[in-house]
């Protein structure tokens, strides 16, 4: 026995395979086997037009389902409108019902009625209140804007009037900070000027100690080729002290033992020594009065 074609047609080569050794073992039922075959071949083409009826009524039934959806939504959205248009029919119904009062009161022939009618002048009044309408809305609007306008200029003003606000506090507590150290550093210098002062003070009273005590000297060593005391200066007291002594020193010498006269020369010396350290002394004294004199000007000033 050949095998089928395949597994594509394997059940249509069987049924033919089937179908003929049907008819070469019994003839008598061919001919009901070939009734059979037609009446499945009909089931078959009813089933696949039935198939195809549901998918054409499927789609027609989708179809009219989306248009009644549309349909509705046309029809909720004529209903809004429909009841829009209802209130604005009660709220205009008030006009209605006066218009129909002045019809029913206005005379037949009131069309001809000149300018002088009442009709007329009612008309122009309200062509008048319609145009003052008109500019006050027109006003109210550019006024609304300018104040959309001005509002938003004054949060503008606002945002920057913290800005500088913030910016100020911080520069202020900057300076605060500099205060504080200005303070504690005048401060300092106060204690610093006060205990200089202190010093100055008794430096000065050292120093006046010292003038007066060589004033004092000088009026006790006074020699008259000096001239007077008063005009004397402070140098030239102190070479007339130092002279004073040198010549006391000298008739000391004199009224001594000629065994002494020996140690003139030695004493000179020493005297020549004294006298450079008198002069050193003279010159610290001098530096001690010009920073005496210097401090008292400041102090004046």
């Amino acid at each position: 026995m050949p095998e089928g074609p395949g597994p594509i047609i394997g059940e249509t080569y069987m049924y033919f395979t089937a179908l003929l050794l049907l008819s070469l073992c019994c003839p008598q039922y061919l001919e009901k086997a070939v009734k059979f075959e037609k009446f499945l071949k009909d089931s078959e083409a009813k089933r696949r037009r039935a198939i195809a009826k549901y998918q054409t009524e499927s789609r027609q039934n989708e179809q009219r389902q989306n248009e009644i959806t549309e349909l509705e939504t046309q029809l909720e959205n004529k209903r809004k409108r429909q009841k829009t248009l209802h209130e604005k029919m009660k709220t205009h119904k008030i006009y209605e019902d006066f218009l129909l009062k002045m019809v029913e009161r206005v005379p037949d022939n009131y069309l001809e009625y000149g300018i002088d009618s009442p009709v007329k002048a009612i008309i122009r009044r309200h062509e008048t209140l319609s145009l003052t309408n008109e500019n006050l809305v027109n006003n109210l609007t550019i006024l609304a804007d300018e104040q959309e306008s001005s509002q938003l200029r004054l949060e503008a003003l606002k945002r920057q009037h913290d800005t500088t606000k913030l910016t100020m506090t911080s520069e202020l507590s900057q300076l605060q900070l500099q205060y504080d150290r200005l303070w504690e550093r005048n401060k300092q210098l106060e204690m610093t000027f006060n205990r200089e002062k202190n010093q100055f003070r008794n430096q000065s009273v050292e120093v006046g100690s010292l003038l007066l005590a060589v004033i004092n000297l000088a009026d006790h060593c006074h020699m008259k080729h000096y001239g007077p005391l008063a005009a004397v200066e402070l140098s030239q007291k102190l070479d007339m002290i130092k002279e004073y002594i040198l010549e006391k020193i000298e008739i000391e010498k004199l009224a001594k033992s000629p065994y002494e006269d020996l140690q003139l020369l030695s004493i000179t010396e020493e005297n020549g020594t004294k006298l450079k350290k008198t002069t050193g002394n003279k010159k610290l004294l001098h530096k001690a009065l010009n920073k005496q004199r210097t401090p008292s000007a400041r102090t004046k000033e």
